[in-house]
């Protein structure tokens, strides 16, 4: 039954995503051709802005859904609306702070951008504030979908109102040509979609409609509080390092390049997305499976992640560098191209981040968070004094550059060594050897893609199709050349047949 929900969860979330793919690209197309790449710059801008005052969130999200899995699994009613009526109450006073803080920094917002003087800039800045502290109101109830393993609800859900969000903004975009009027109507389509969640979830679980009094003892608190405090400080990390180049692009290049690049990290963001809601549906119970397993078993079930982690992102990067330029050409036109040095170097951020996110499960999974607490510190302070430095000595591809040397040099190497010396109790080395033997197998390949991809000249769609044909094929044929005598092989064939199996049934 589990296998069953979690391929579910993972078929709906795969074709929600993709849909939300179509619609993204249908609507950014249209606003851009409208209003044009300084008020795309606005957006990517104040969506970073707001992720970084989500750090108000602070991981409690994370933990208390965490807390939910075992009172669901035994049914136990009343601390499952403890927890819901704190996390209620927690969520309800980080809308209110990000609403104050918000508007507080209003004033701020000039200084951020000194050369466009966007009209209305201010207010524009509010009405996101206004839509990112109103979503926590009420989405904590479709946490309780997660932690029930009903997902697909909520997907479902999300998918009809995207669709929804997208008409009505593209109307009145039409209509008025105001970024002002596109950003109120996002506003109470996001709305009325979190309050039909919460009405959905309450007729689907009874026991949820009235919370109030319901508390959970301090101990219980107390243990919360301290997954949150573990968790605090990568969280931290985490947007800092991540969600700074928007911002750091707008003050030290220009809003028009922060637009430029949005397209480029919209297009990354669903293709990590994707990733996500594959990967994580072939096995969910890492948690659970480190806690029951011997750490042999543990190491085994790592290297197998590992391995498909490494082919997927080595895949998805190959394809990102050799189609982003050709597929941004033929969607909205060459003045909205990156050179290929910044591709390049957009890309290898990309995979980088990506082949640490099994590192990052298991390293959180064996509650590993004591050791190099520090380190997510020093990832912030080489973050943004790099790209800083880099930023005014290069423009734009000095604050990717930036990135890329805080990944490099300080993330790459450091929580693998933490999850192999106290997680699984072995040297570190053969995980280095084995990543340093998977990139060079990977820049073959995209060497191999790229000069097959360029054997036809032109730029229209049908050359496009061709190099799409190679991305799809040569990374994949010279990956399995490599290694399909692997035993992590074995075992990706063994969970692929399983689910097929359980599709067919």
């Amino acid at each position: 039954m589990r296998t069953k929900k979690a391929i579910i969860n993972m078929i709906t979330g795969v074709l929600g995503k993709f849909s939300n793919v179509i619609l993204q690209f249908v609507s950014r197309t249209i606003f851009i051709n409208i209003l044009g790449s300084t008020y795309l710059g606005v957006y990517g801008l104040f969506s970073e802005v707001l992720m970084v005052l989500s750090l108000a969130e602070l991981g409690i999200g994370t933990a208390i859904v965490f807390n939910l899995y075992k009172p669901i699994a035994e049914n136990d009613e009343p601390k499952m609306k403890a927890l819901m009526n704190l996390y209620g109450k927690v969520y309800k006073a980080v809308g209110a702070f990000i609403l104050i803080v918000g508007i507080l920094c209003t004033p701020l917002i000039p200084l951020m951008d000194r050369k466009s003087n966007i009209p209305d800039l201010m207010i524009i800045y509010v009405l996101y504030v206004i839509s990112s502290a109103s979503s926590y109101l009420f989405v904590y109830k479709s946490a309780f979908l997660v932690a029930n393993q009903k997902e697909y609800i909520y997907t479902t859900i999300r998918v009809v109102f995207n669709f929804i969000q997208v008409a009505a903004q593209l109307a009145v975009l039409a209509i008025t040509k105001s970024f002002i009027f596109y950003l109120v109507a996002q506003i109470l389509v996001d709305l009325i979609k979190n309050i039909y969640v919460s009405y959905k979830v309450e007729r689907m679980y009874p026991f949820l409609k009235n919370l109030k009094g319901h508390t959970l003892p301090k101990e219980h608190i107390s243990n919360i509080w301290k997954d949150v405090k573990a968790l605090i400080i990568y969280k931290f990390s985490n947007v800092m390092v991540n969600s700074t180049d928007n911002i750091l692009i707008t003050m030290f290049v220009g809003i028009v390049q922060t637009g430029l690049y949005s397209n480029y990290s919209t297009i990354l963001t669903h293709v990590v997305h994707i990733i996500d809601t594959i990967v994580y549906s072939f096995d969910a119970g890492i948690g659970n499976y480190n806690a029951t397993e011997s750490d042999e078993n543990k190491y085994k079930m790592f290297k197998n992640f590992n391995f498909f982690m490494n082919w997927i992102f080595g895949f998805s990067v190959i394809c990102l560098f050799v189609l982003f330029n050709p597929f941004i050409h033929l969607w909205i036109g060459d003045s909205y191209l990156f050179t290929w040095p910044i591709v390049a170097v957009i890309c290898l951020n990309f995979y980088v981040t990506g082949t640490q996110k099994i590192i990052w499960s298991f390293r959180q999974a064996m509650g590993l968070f004591v050791y190099g607490k520090y380190k997510p510190l020093v990832s912030v302070v080489v973050n943004l004094v790099s790209s800083v430095i880099l930023a005014k000595q290069y423009g734009l591809i000095g604050v990717f550059i930036g990135t890329s040397i805080t990944r490099i040099f300080v993330d790459i190497w450091f929580d693998p060594y933490i999850v192999h010396k106290y997680g699984f109790k072995l040297s570190v080395i053969n995980y280095y050897l084995d990543y340093i033997r998977t990139v060079a197998v990977i820049i073959v390949a995209a060497l191999a893609t790229l000069f097959a991809s360029q054997i036809f000249n032109g730029d229209g769609f049908l050359i496009f199709g061709w190099k799409f044909l190679c991305c799809i094929s040569i990374p994949n044929v010279i990956f399995w050349i490599c290694y399909h005598k692997r035993d992590e092989m074995g075992y990706l064939k063994m969970k692929c047949n399983n689910i097929i199996q359980k599709i067919k049934k």
